[in-house]
């Protein structure tokens, strides 16, 4: 008869009495232990305060669980935590009486970071505006947008301002088009194709040229 590879739950090489299992424990102190837990519960979900997660690595102060056992709330007082799982939808629904001005919801984190992720869908953001500041001192303060296939921006304007610099650059075809007025500006206008890797021109444009072809 087959036998649950999971029955040893408590990380411990041995049971209560003694016995030894003849299995190796990882490097933890001690399973997690208390004497005083209380549940009250019915067929349609619990409370527990002081539960024992199965690993027995982390004591709950507080357990909320549905009829559904993946369905719960902790607040884990061993590393001060707050799970919250829900195997179908997540709603969560504020300023109902707020105005419009007024901060309704606000998700913060004091140190660390804060990560939104859609493991098999999409992530949307939708508002009368959407700003994105990066605000981070010297070394930080950047704002990365990266898409494995394509990055799409559409608008009745689009404006780039760029205090230092800005490169546009693609290893395969560039196009600018404009089918009313395409307008340029610059103090020094500098145009250089490959032409010159085989005779440098006279203002040593196969620097440039090498520079830009290592994309």
């Amino acid at each position: 008869m087959t036998t649950a590879s999971n029955r040893f739950l408590n990380r411990l090489t041995k049971c209560n009495s003694g016995e030894d299992l003849g299995i190796s424990a990882p490097n933890f102190k001690h399973a997690n232990q208390n004497y005083d837990c209380i549940k009250f519960g019915n067929r349609h979900g619990s409370i527990s305060f002081g539960h024992i997660h199965q690993k027995g690595d982390k004591t709950s102060s507080v357990l909320l669980q549905g009829s559904d056992g993946r369905h719960f709330i902790t607040l884990d007082e061993t590393d001060r935590s707050t799970t919250h799982i829900s195997p179908g939808k997540l709603n969560i629904r504020s300023g109902i009486d707020a105005e419009q001005e007024d901060d309704t919801m606000v998700l913060h984190a004091e140190n660390g970071n804060i990560i939104i992720s859609a493991q098999n869908g999409d992530i949307t953001f939708i508002g009368d505006s959407i700003n994105f500041h990066a605000v981070g001192a010297e070394g930080k303060g950047h704002v990365t947008i990266t898409g494995s296939e394509s990055v799409t921006v559409d608008a009745k304007k689009v404006l780039i301002n760029a205090k230092s610099m800005y490169k546009i650059a693609t290893s395969g075809t560039g196009e600018i088009v404009a089918n009313s007025v395409l307008k340029m500006y610059g103090s020094l206008i500098k145009g250089v194709t490959d032409g010159c890797a085989l005779k440098d021109g006279k203002h040593g444009d196969i620097a440039y040229q090498k520079l830009n072809t290592i994309l």
